[in-house]
């Protein structure tokens, strides 16, 4: 009989419901009122864990309570759990009916799950350039420009595999390579890009104008035409001997003449037009005239030296049968290359950082013909040109052979 008032004694407080004698209330017609009724039976205590949910499920099947008795439990005192799926599949074992498993699924929804784990972060490498001429732009499969800096340029967090590597600068041809990233670093790759045609040929105008304008312009080249100048030239023949004459040259626009005189051999003198030499008409300087080798190694050294004058030398290379270019674009203050080619030879012209002409190279087509000429001391004529009073022409040979003049003096006009 003890055991049986015991259980009699725990219902109430457990949630089940105990007989009584007394006849059941009437039905009332509020249903928050019967709510709260019911709510009111249910003791004050923490919330419901989920083994004293299990716990009264398993007095249901004893018939000991009921489940909408174990529902007020909850709405009066919460659950103390989330309705994992664990939990949620432990209640349906245990018996609950889906009155419960909502209730509990609202008071308490499954946590969301964790965000996934960011993606390992990818092996890259970096793929160092050297682009020649600086600065020239690069490009990885068709995206942005980017622009190098001194030549060099990096390009890093690139992922291992292959990329085509655009080069590209104004005035010059593009080039396109495939690159492998395979390591973190990779040796700098060097490239080098090639002049357009066209580019070169505007460039070589360029330095032309400006060798002309630092000469005295159209009105200065003009002047050197009408010329007279005095001084001395020293005189090498093809054996590499040497003679030393003073030197008289009157350029008269059609006709240059040169009149040279040497105590011991004499008097030598020469009259040019375009670059068709002759001895002068009429009687020439008096005394005794030049002859012999060194007069032959002076006339072909001052037909050189006609030939090379400077005013000569510029007209001959902007003619029609020649194309001005130039190896790299002009530098503003220093040494720049002016090419000037025809069929008959090429002439590689040294303009200094002023852009006057100090420097030839010549080299005729057949190989035949070559001449290295220097011009100096430069000085200002009439009022515009600066003329070179100093010329020097090495002609080729097993020994020094040519010709070097210096004018102390130069007039322009006659």
């Amino acid at each position: 009989m003890i055991p049986l008032l015991a259980a009699a004694l725990m219902l109430p407080f457990a949630g089940g419901q105990t007989s009584t004698a007394n006849p059941p209330a009437k039905k009332t017609t509020s249903t928050s009122k019967t709510k709260a009724k019911a709510a009111d039976t249910v003791p004050d205590g923490p919330p419901m864990t989920l083994d004293a949910l299990v716990k009264m499920l398993a007095a249901v099947k004893k018939g000991i309570m009921d489940q909408p008795r174990i529902l007020e439990f909850i709405n009066k005192r919460n659950i103390d759990f989330d309705a994992t799926p664990e939990n949620v599949s432990t209640l349906m074992t245990a018996g609950a009916n889906p009155e419960i498993i909502d209730k509990v699924s609202v008071l308490r929804p499954p946590p969301p799950p964790p965000p996934p784990p960011p993606p390992p972060k990818p092996i890259t490498g970096t793929l160092r350039f050297l682009c020649a001429p600086a600065e020239c732009m690069i490009r990885l499969d068709g995206g942005p420009d980017k622009t190098t800096a001194n030549g060099h340029l990096s390009i890093d967090d690139l992922v291992y595999r292959t990329y085509t590597v655009d080069f590209r600068k104004e005035g010059y041809i593009p080039k396109s390579e495939k690159i492998t990233v395979a390591s973190e670093t990779a040796p700098e790759i060097s490239v080098t890009l090639e002049v357009k045609p066209e580019t070169r040929a505007k460039w070589g105008q360029q330095l032309y104008i400006s060798a002309v304008q630092a000469l005295g312009g159209a009105s200065g080249l003009a002047e050197f035409k009408v010329v007279t100048a005095n001084g001395g030239a020293s005189s090498w023949n093809e054996q590499g001997s040497q003679s030393e004459w003073t030197i008289k040259t009157t350029l008269s626009g059609d006709t240059n003449l040169y009149e040279l005189s040497n105590p011991t051999s004499g008097n030598y003198s020469i009259a040019c037009q375009d670059e068709t030499c002759n001895p002068p008409k009429g009687k020439g300087p008096k005394g005794k005239k030049a002859s012999g080798p060194e007069a032959d190694a002076l006339n072909t050294n001052l037909r050189q030296y006609n030939r090379y004058r400077l005013v000569t030398l510029l007209q001959r290379i902007n003619g029609n049968s020649y194309k001005l270019a130039a190896p790299a674009a002009p530098v503003a203050g220093s040494p720049n290359h002016l090419i000037s080619t025809s069929s008959d030879g090429i002439y590689d012209i040294t303009l200094d950082g002023a852009n006057l002409p100090i420097a030839v190279d010549y080299h005729s087509s057949d190989g035949l013909a070559t001449a290295k000429i220097t011009y100096g001391e430069y000085a200002a004529l009439g009022t515009a040109a600066k003329y070179p009073h100093l010329t020097s022409i090495a002609l080729p040979g097993a020994k020094q052979h040519g010709i070097r003049v210096k004018y102390d003096s130069v007039t322009a006009g006659k």
